[in-house]
């Protein structure tokens, strides 16, 4: 068997490089650059983030379940994972093949003896960029479900966080009320022994005191489950207490209904996530139908030739190479057809998705504002001297059963009202704090930051 020839085989190698580099060639996308830049820098955080719970605030649970919340972490590697898929549309990989001659094909200058061979099939022009665009789309989908994990993770913690924080203040209250009742119940008690007031008084004030006190043993079974539920979303360790928290920071924020609306359009994470999925399937349409066009081949063969059996004739031993080109028939014109109509399905459905989505964004947004302001005033209500009235009306009542101008089930009732007026005060605090929270989800950005 004869050598090939070294400036043949040379070529030969120069062509098959060159074959192989043609799918790394391709247009930089330097916004899946920078998307894979910000996913290192996330990747990063969690692996290098911190394990150990620097506080007991709200902002501190928030940075460790940022940094530890499996389902978060989930939510980051699919969209991870959807931005290596775009460098994966590209040129199919060329297919390097060698033939070996059973029984050589004599030439007039020599047997053949082997053949090498190469091809690459080119798509029809712009069909990879198309699909990477399709690609990069899903990925950019799959970045805003990650951002509404985020801020849906953290939402449900500030909730979490601000009824422990209303479980503690409801506990407090009531054992302030019990034991002021209990106090009522010795004035009682003394007044029936010197024969001022009734069996009955110290009967209806031991009744009341059996009400609160059931309602504090219910409220007191609520701090374990409540505290369990908050270590959960924060992925926090059994050793790590969560102690109730004291007081929480209220602010009130003015709030433009308007500028809300236009926040929640350009930066809700499941109205973007929507958005790219339509831009996706557009691309996924063009992608599609010049995908239903013909696919291009090149190739080239090179066969080694032995010498002749004259070896002084011309061209003896010498080695032709073939350059072919091929073309793909798109004949099947039904399954093409098909497949076209059902991206073209998907894009119609996911705008009616977005135009949909639209509508309950904005129904959601004029309810969640409506809860606030009317946290709001109920606030500026209870704290505006309605519960100073109601102490007054308490003190002026007590005064009156004191000298017999009113019963005992008046005294009652004043307590009570006081204790509801406390307790609604609190609830309008955490309501509005939750609305507020519940808001900055729907917006995708902080209010009280001054993000909007």
């Amino acid at each position: 068997m004869k050598m090939i020839k070294g400036r043949n085989i040379y070529s030969l190698i120069g062509m098959t490089v060159l074959l192989a580099a043609i799918p790394a060639v391709y247009p930089a996308a330097s916004a899946l650059d920078d998307a894979m830049a910000e996913a290192r820098t996330i990747e990063s955080k969690f692996e290098s983030g911190s394990r150990s719970l620097r506080g007991n605030s709200l902002d501190d649970y928030l940075e460790y379940a940022a940094l530890n919340s499996p389902g978060l972490k989930a939510a980051f590697y699919s969209w991870k994972a959807s931005l290596e898929k775009v460098p994966q549309i590209s040129f199919s990989d060329p297919i390097l093949s060698y033939g070996y001659f059973g029984e050589n094909v004599e030439t007039r200058v020599g047997p053949q003896e082997h053949r090498f061979s190469i091809r690459q099939g080119l798509p029809w022009p712009g069909t990879i960029k198309s699909g990477k665009n399709a690609a990069f789309k899903a990925a950019e989908t799959a970045y805003q479900k990650y951002r509404s994990s985020k801020f849906s993770l953290y939402y449900k913690i500030k909730k979490a966080y601000y009824d422990l924080y209303l479980l503690g203040r409801e506990i407090e209250i009531m054992r302030d009320n019990i034991s002021l009742l209990e106090h009522w119940e010795a004035v009682a008690r003394n007044r029936y022994s010197t024969g001022l007031a009734s069996q009955a008084d110290v009967i209806k004030t031991q009744i009341e005191l059996a009400k609160l006190e059931n309602r504090l043993q219910t409220l007191d079974d609520g701090i374990i489950p409540q505290k369990e539920y908050l270590r959960s979303l924060i992925f926090l360790p059994d050793s790590i207490d969560i102690p109730v928290p004291d007081s929480i920071e209220f602010k009130l924020v003015e709030i433009d209904a308007a500028i809300i609306k236009k926040t929640a359009n350009d930066f809700n994470p499941d109205l973007l996530a929507i958005n790219h999925l339509v831009e996706k399937e557009r691309a996924a349409l063009t992608h599609t139908r010049k995908s239903n066009l013909p696919i291009f081949n090149i190739g080239l063969d090179y066969i080694a030739t032995g010498e002749a059996i004259n070896r002084d004739m011309e061209d003896s031993g010498k080695n032709p190479w073939v350059i072919n080109f091929g073309i793909s028939l798109p004949i099947w014109f039904g399954k093409n057809k098909s497949r076209t109509n059902e991206v073209r399905a998907r894009l119609i459905e996911a705008e009616h998705l977005g135009s949909s989505m639209s509508l309950q964004l904005e129904a959601i947004i004029e309810q969640k504002m409506y809860e606030l302001r009317d946290a709001e005033r109920r606030v500026e209500l209870y704290q505006g001297g309605l519960i100073a009235k109601s102490e007054q009306s308490l003190n002026s009542t007590l005064k009156a059963y004191q000298t017999g101008d009113l019963d005992f089930l008046n005294v009652i009732d004043a307590q009570r009202q006081l204790l509801d007026f406390h307790l609604e005060m609190e609830r309008a605090l955490v309501g509005y704090a939750e609305s507020r929270a519940e808001l900055e989800m729907l917006i995708g950005k902080d209010i009280e930051n001054h993000e909007i």
